[in-house]
Formats: structure tokens, C-alpha cells, sequence
């Protein structure tokens, strides 16, 4: 009597797996193969249709098979749309909030202990101001940005990356005053004719369009590279809070609006992370 086969004899043993044709019986084609090679193929193929499956009901076949599949992907678009718009709703926040921070110190408002709002003026009776009393529009404005005591010792730190951008020249005129911050002068006098086109130094976004009593019409640019360029003493503000201007473009005309002012004139001003900088080294006028 034989004796029984052991599972790995069975597995080992050869078999011939013969395809014929179902008219005549004709041999089309012979495989030899054993137990052990068509089980691994079976399982092989079941592996690869179990993925195959999975991909397709949760990606191709999903929106057809699964009715939540939709809802879920809609429910996804819609927390990363929320996501998004809280974050443009913050940074709209903290930019009113700057804008308005900036339209309190030029008015020389100081939070909740008072205003010392600008009263417009007739030009016929101007008289001329007094050179050693500065606006408390400036000073607060100048102590927003420098955030120091002692003005005296400001320093140029950190400016290599200004040499970097190309600037415009705001104007075509002469210089009547230069940068001296030791007398309180943080920017140039550039005389020129009135209603002059007044341009952008670079690209930017107008953080202030306003009047003071002292600057008169006063605009604010913010520049990459925490650049700001100021532009003072217009005659007329072309661009309002908010809007994007290409370097260049034109922005105000030149005029001898505000107290502090004797004549056609722009006074021009670059700050830069927060201190003022001789607007010489990198404008060339």
C-alpha cells in the first residue's frame, strides 16, 4: 500500500495544464507548472484585485458607489475654504487696524486723550511757521516708526538690501533741504513746479491718503522689504487707502499745502524697518 503524500510532495508535484481548441480538441498551448506555483499565483492575483478595488472605490468609483463620497470631499473644500477666508479676514483686521493707527498718529490723535485734528487753513493768510516747534503729527508719527528716546542716535543699520531694489526718482527738481535727522529732518526738499507729477518709488500698497494740518496732503506707500516712502505737501492725492501702484506710476502732483511749507515743493521721506534713511543713498534725485 502507498503511503500518503506529505503537503510539500503534493505542493512539488508537476502538472501539465493543456489549452485546447473546443471544436476539435486541437492543443493550442502546454503549461507546466506545479500545486505550489498556482496557489501563489491565486494569491498573487487576489492581493492585486483587493487593491485595485480599494483604489477604485475610493477614488474613480467612489463618487458612483459611495453616495457620502461627495458630501465628504465638498465638506473638506469647505473647512480649507473657511480656513482661508478667517485668515484673509485676520490680515484685513491688522491691516484697518494699521491704517487707522496711522490716520490717528497724523492727525495727532493719541488714543483716548484727545485729538488735535487739522483745521484747514487759508493759504492767502499764511504766515511763516515756526522752524523749532515740531507738529505733534510728526513727532508722533516719527515715534511710531522709530519706537527709540533719543533720535540723535539713529544709526543706518542693515540697509544692503535696499541697494538691491531700484528706485524711482518721485520727482525732477532741486534740493532745498537734505536729510539731517539731528534737526529733526528725515527726508529731502526737493523744489520743483507746482502741480508737478509726483511718482512711486517702486511697487507698493497706499497705506495713507490724508491732509494735515501741518504736512497738508500727505501720502503713504508700503514697499516690500518693510520699505515705506512718504510723500508730503501735495497739491492733490491721485490714489486713495488701499490702492496697489506700479513703481513709476503717478501718484500726486506737487504743491505747497500744510503749515510747515514755504513754497512748490516735495518733501520726501524713506523709512526702513521702522528708522529713517537719507533717501540720497539709494533715490538718485
Amino acid at each position: 500500500m502507498k503511503s500518503q503524500k506529505s503537503l510539500y510532495e503534493w505542493l512539488q508535484t508537476k502538472v501539465i495544464i493543456n489549452i485546447r481548441n473546443e471544436e476539435n480538441f486541437a492543443l493550442k498551448r502546454s503549461f507546466k507548472t506545479t500545486y505550489s506555483r498556482i496557489i501563489l499565483f491565486g494569491l498573487i492575483s487576489f492581493i492585486v484585485f483587493i487593491f485595485l478595488y480599494t483604489w477604485l472605490l475610493n477614488g474613480v468609483l467612489g463618487a458612483w458607489i459611495n453616495p457620502e463620497y461627495e458630501q465628504v470631499r465638498l465638506n473638506r473644500k469647505i473647512n480649507k475654504l473657511n480656513g482661508s477666508i478667517d485668515s484673509l479676514a485676520e490680515a484685513l483686521i491688522n491691516r484697518d487696524k494699521l491704517i487707522q493707527n496711522f490716520q490717528q498718529v497724523l492727525n495727532g490723535t493719541d488714543g483716548d486723550k484727545g485729538s488735535n485734528k487739522g483745521v484747514i487753513i487759508d493759504q492767502n493768510q499764511y504766515k511763516s511757521p515756526d522752524l523749532d516747534v515740531i507738529s505733534a503729527a510728526d513727532s508722533q508719527l516719527r515715534l511710531h516708526f522709530e519706537q527709540k528716546n533719543d533720535i540723535s542716535h539713529l544709526v543706518d543699520k542693515g540697509n544692503n538690501e535696499l541697494f538691491d531694489l531700484f528706485l524711482f526718482s518721485p520727482v525732477d527738481g532741486i534740493t532745498s533741504s537734505e536729510y539731517d535727522p539731528k534737526i529733526q529732518h528725515f527726508g529731502v526738499d526737493i523744489v520743483s513746479k507746482k502741480d508737478e507729477p509726483v511718482k512711486s518709488i517702486a511697487d507698493g500698497t497706499v497705506l495713507i491718503s490724508s491732509w494735515t494740518f501741518d504736512t497738508g496732503n500727505i501720502l503713504v506707500v508700503q514697499h516690500k522689504s518693510s520699505l515705506i516712502s512718504v510723500y508730503k505737501h501735495n497739491a492733490v492725492l491721485l490714489k486713495k487707502v488701499g490702492d496697489f501702484v506700479r513703481g513709476g506710476e503717478i501718484i500726486s502732483l506737487v504743491g505747497n499745502s500744510g503749515e510747515f511749507t514755504t513754497g512748490p515743493h516735495l518733501h520726501f521721506e524713506l523709512w526702513y524697518n521702522g528708522s529713517p534713511v537719507n533717501p540720497k543713498d539709494f533715490v538718485v534725485f
